[in-house]
This record gives structure tokens, sequence and C-alpha cells, in this order.
């Protein structure tokens, strides 16, 4: 097993340095969102082109997500890591300087691609330094720092767009980017052997077909597509739901994803402190019953027209509960059996997932006709098909030894 300096296999340093890495995510999307208003009038533009300062981060970070992992495994990671942290941090601090919005579009993508590697490579990090039980462990730890955060930093870029201006959130992205690569310089150490083959593009290819082919990786990867993309078409539709439908206002509905964020938390921790002793088959069993139990109820009743807030919360944290499972799950059991590569399997899982979340908000905007059943119907319809490829896949092979090879 590598070491990584101080920052030890299975310590409680690594994994808040690793939780630090995956919360590169929430602090490059949930915190900017409250600024989108502020950002289009301060440069007196049009909503679609502010728009696009999003849209082009979730380009960049798919794009980057394909493009980080087989450099990671080929210079291995520490390299690989200063390079993105530091390109987050310039392209953060020159966001907060961006004299117009099509500027600030241009620096969003750059700015994902540095995002990017921190995303990759912290799951790439913990399978280096683990077995594929511990990684389970660690990673549903990390994916319960990535939840809390992602009930925080919200409220944190509403009040620092307020009382600072909307530049404020990336400066302070840019401070947090500047604070990490010191720790990395000075605490990390190489995890993996680079391998001169990574990038090469016939043995990439072939990694890649590879992963795709294995039931293992297949399984894992269609099942976090499903779920996770579940999840987006309530996030993108909504807001179409509860506050043109329900009569919600803004902040409410922001307070729903802040009551169930803990939902999600809780699950992660929880599947780091029991996957050793429950087993991923019957975790997995249980987080698939939450997540379409929940949406069961939310479609039933959308059709009926007695979905109601009332209803609509307590489901979607069963919903989310069973996220918090799936999650971690998902990623520890599909890089579990490529240690070699595990660089490039977290790329294609991390793109596989970007891509398949862009597709779900085109059928969002396809389905919505004003009412809640059609969002509904397709979170239940992605959630079903999630458990139909757990159970005919997924299931069948998780306790075999090349579902876990060390």
């Amino acid at each position: 097993m590598k070491k990584s300096g101080p920052l030890k296999p299975g310590s409680v340093l690594l994994i808040l340095f690793v939780g630090g890495l995956v919360a590169v995510g929430p602090l490059s999307t949930d915190m900017y969102l409250p600024a989108l208003p502020a950002i289009r009038i301060g440069f007196d533009s049009t909503v679609t082109l502010v728009q696009l300062t999003f849209s082009m981060f979730l380009v960049g970070f798919a794009v980057g997500q394909l493009i980080v992992g087989p450099l990671g495994d080929r210079f291995g990671r520490r390299p690989v890591l200063l390079g993105g942290m530091a390109l987050y941090a310039v392209t953060s601090l020159a966001a907060g300087l961006a004299p117009s919005v099509e500027w600030l579009i241009v620096l969003r993508f750059f700015q994902a691609l540095g995002a990017a590697s921190a995303w990759v490579l912290s799951r790439a990090i913990v399978r280096d330094l683990h077995p594929p039980e511990e990684t389970t462990r660690i990673i549903g730890y990390t994916t319960g720092i990535m939840g809390a955060l992602s009930a925080v930093v919200p409220m944190t870029g509403g009040a620092l767009a307020q009382t600072l201006g909307w530049q404020a959130i990336f400066f302070s992205i840019a401070a947090f980017s500047l604070v990490y690569l010191v720790v990395i310089a000075l605490w990390f150490s190489e995890t993996t052997t680079p391998n001169r083959d990574a990038i090469r593009p016939l043995p990439m290819l072939r990694s890649m077909r590879m992963l795709v082919s294995d039931r293992v990786f297949a399984g894992y990867t269609g099942c976090l597509c499903l779920s996770l993309g579940a999840m987006f078409a309530f996030m993108s539709g909504g807001a179409l739901v509860f506050i043109d439908t329900m009569g919600l206002s803004p902040s409410q509905f922001g307070a729903i994803f802040l009551s169930m964020a803990p939902a999600f938390s809780i699950a992660s921790f929880l599947t780091g402190r029991t996957s050793r002793w429950v087993g991923p088959r019957m975790l997995f069993g249980f987080a698939i019953a939450c997540t379409v139990g929940g949406t069961s109820v939310l479609f039933a009743l959308s059709l009926t027209g007695g979905l109601t807030l009332w209803i609509a919360v307590p489901a979607l944290t069963l919903v989310t509960f069973g996220l918090g499972f799936i999650m971690p799950l998902c990623f520890s059991g599909a890089l579990a059996p490529y240690p070699q590569v595990a660089g490039t399997a977290s790329s294609l899982i991390g793109f596989m997932q970007a891509s398949f979340s862009a597709l779900v908000g085109v059928l969002v905007a396809a389905v919505h006709d004003g009412s809640a059943a059609p969002i509904m119907g397709l979170m239940f319809g992605l959630m079903v098909l999630s458990a139909l490829v757990y159970v005919t896949v997924l299931r069948p092979v998780m306790n075999r030894p090349e579902a876990a090879k060390t």
C-alpha cells in the first residue's frame, strides 16, 4: 500500500483532504448560482448569456473529467493535481476581474477544467491508497462532506453577493484554491506509479473499451448515471413545479434543498460506517428501495393531483437518503477492479454521468407541460431503470472476486 506523506491511508487528515477536493464541485456551482441575477445586472446582460456562464462550466467539467484521469495515470496524481488546482485558482481570480460577461463565459470553461482535476483525482487517490472495502468507507465519508457543504455554500454565496458583490465569490474560491495548492505542495506525496501507456491513443482506447464492456463497471456506472439523472431532473425542473405550480417563493424552494441535504450526508456517512459488516449488496438494495419508493409516491400523487409540499418534501428526502448510499457505493464499486487505471476509470464515470445529466436536462425541457406529473414521472422512470440495472446486471456479480480486486 502506498503512502501519501503525512496524509496516511484511512486517517482523518486524508478524509478531510479528499473531502476538500470533492468540495470543489459545489463550490463552483452551488455557491455561484445565487449570484446569477447580480451578474446579469452588473454586466447589463441578458438572461441567456448569464446562463451560459453556468452551462459553459458544465461543458468544461465534462470534457475535463475525460482528460484528467488518463493524465493522472500517465504522470501521477500529484503533478496533475498541482497543475489543475493552479489553473482553478488563476481562472477563479480572473473570473472575479472579468470585464464582460463574454470573458466570464470563457473563464468559466477553463475554471471547470481545473475543477475536474480535483473531482476526478480525489477518487483515484482514495483507490490508490486503500483496498476496495476501505475505499467504500472513505468515499462514503467524503461524499458526506460534499453533501453537507452543498447545504451551506448556496447561502454563503448569496451572502457574499449581497454584501460584497458577486466578484467576492470568485475571490473566495481563488483563496481556497491557493490554500489547497500549498497543502498539496507540502504534504501530499505521489500515490501511484506513472503508466507510460496511459495517454497513448491505442492503450487508452483499449482501457476505456475494457471498462465499458466490463459488467461490474457498466453496472455501477449505469446505476449511478440513472439515479443521479433522476435527481438532476428535480434540480432542473423542480423550480417549475414548486414555484410555478405550487406557488412557492424562490427562498422557500431553496429551503427544500436545505432540508434534503442532511439526509444525503447522513446516508453517506452511514455507508462509510456500515459497509464493512453489512456489505454492498444489502446496502444497495436498501438504497434502491428508498429511491424507487420515494419517486413512486411523488409520481402517483402528481397524477392524482394530491401532491402537496408536506408530502413532497419527505418523499424527496427519502430519495436523497437513498442517493447518499448509492453515490459512494457506485464510485467505489466501479473503481475497485481497476487500480492500475483508476484515473481513467474515474474520468469515464464522471464524463458519462455529466453527459447523461445534460441529456436529462433536455428531456425535462421536452416533457414539461406546466404540471408536476411529467417531471415526477421522469424521476420515477429513471429510478425504476436504475433498479432494473441493479437487479439484472449488477447484483448477480457484486459478490464475485472480480468485483473486488485489490
